[in-house]
């Protein structure tokens, strides 16, 4: 089979996470198969080169940028004969001829609350949903909070199959491993995100030195978008930083604050457990679904004085360690989650929507 697989959008965002992950497992489940990876021409991503190397795997550079009128009108034609083509997320162009799979991640398009944009972009990310519905040989969702979401805005499509992330294209924490009095969060400062609650709690938590609260995001909006006030001195903002230097943070981490209000997946919470950290979840139905067998205390993500309270408490306990029971069984739950798994279901999948 020739398989087109569109990964056009930036791959510093999940879904080059999601192809770098998955695709070696793909490529090795089926040598027979061609996989056309079609990405911007402007990628230099390192994982780039590394999926390159596989034979049977064509990498399409394309100067068609996603959610443009050149993608409705050439981005067909550009990619060539193909048996299958699997769109990574949700936006396919409304003329594509020819059977497709798409990953829909989540629907936060569709979410006039947490998700502020111009109404016309609002009613087209809508038409793009029942576009899917209506012609799509199968979607793929990454928890079933996402295919239940699916299902009751948009309707039932011709097949839908839940297809979990998994976990071990990040580093865990090799015990014995030491942990600072260091809390984390990691996330892009947008809305849903909710950073700003779980800073504010940090902060109405008056925590002692050495006591420092790290946030992670691409970028310094949110630098500039929350008033630290009495969090002055005991929070730190780190932009851009490399993998490395991230996975540094989650093994140092000893508390890791999620206070998301809408999530399709959450890595965070998985990369946490996988790294030993107590860790502080919002109420989103996919991080219950995802984190069903870890111990974790969800939180209302409106309720700054449960935030606050929480802290102060796991601040309390020990430092957590490797033999400490509820982070060693997080640990193993996190463990559960395989690239190998999520790919032998996908290529399963791909097979009887072709």
């Amino acid at each position: 089979m020739r398989l087109y697989i569109d990964a056009r959008l930036p791959w510093g965002s999940g879904i080059g996470r999601y192809i770098a992950s998955i695709l070696p497992h793909m490529v090795a489940n089926r040598p027979g198969w061609t996989f056309v990876l079609g990405v911007r021409s402007d990628n230099d991503h390192p994982d780039l080169d590394l999926l390159a190397a596989y034979e049977n795997v064509e990498l399409l550079r394309l100067e068609i940028a996603p959610f443009s009128l050149d993608e409705q009108r050439h981005l067909r034609r550009a990619v060539g004969p193909c048996d299958l083509a699997w769109f990574t997320n949700y936006w396919v162009p409304f003329v594509w001829r020819g059977p497709f799979v798409v990953t829909v991640h989540d629907l936060l398009h569709l979410r006039k609350d947490l998700f502020p944009t111009p109404g016309p972009k609002r009613v087209a990310s809508r038409l793009m949903m029942e576009h899917l519905r209506r012609n799509a040989r199968g979607i793929i969702c990454v928890s079933d909070f996402t295919r239940q979401e699916f299902l009751r805005q948009i309707g039932t499509p011709k097949s839908i199959q839940v297809i979990h992330h998994g976990s071990d294209h990040f580093p865990m924490a090799q015990p014995p491993f030491t942990k600072t009095k260091t809390a984390l969060i990691v996330g892009a400062p947008k809305l849903h995100k909710n950073m700003e609650l779980a800073i504010e709690a940090w902060a109405a938590a008056s925590p002692a030195s050495p006591w420092r609260l790290i946030v992670v995001s691409p970028g310094d909006e949110l630098r500039s978008s929350v008033a630290l006030g009495r969090a002055t001195g005991t929070v730190e903002f780190r932009s851009a930083i490399p993998n490395q230097e991230l996975a540094r943070l989650y093994r140092e981490a000893s508390i890791v604050l999620f206070p998301t209000k809408y999530e399709g997946f959450g890595f965070p919470i998985i990369e946490a457990a996988l790294n030993g950290a107590r860790i502080l979840s919002s109420t989103a139905d996919a991080l219950r679904e995802v984190a069903k067998d870890m111990d974790v205390p969800f939180l209302d993500p409106d309720d700054k004085t449960a935030w606050t309270e929480a802290i102060r408490k796991t601040q309390a306990l020990p430092l957590p360690t490797a033999e400490t029971p509820e982070i060693r069984a997080n640990m193993q739950a996190a463990q559960a989650y395989q690239w190998s798994e999520a790919a032998a279901k996908t290529i399963g999948y791909f097979e009887q929507a072709k």
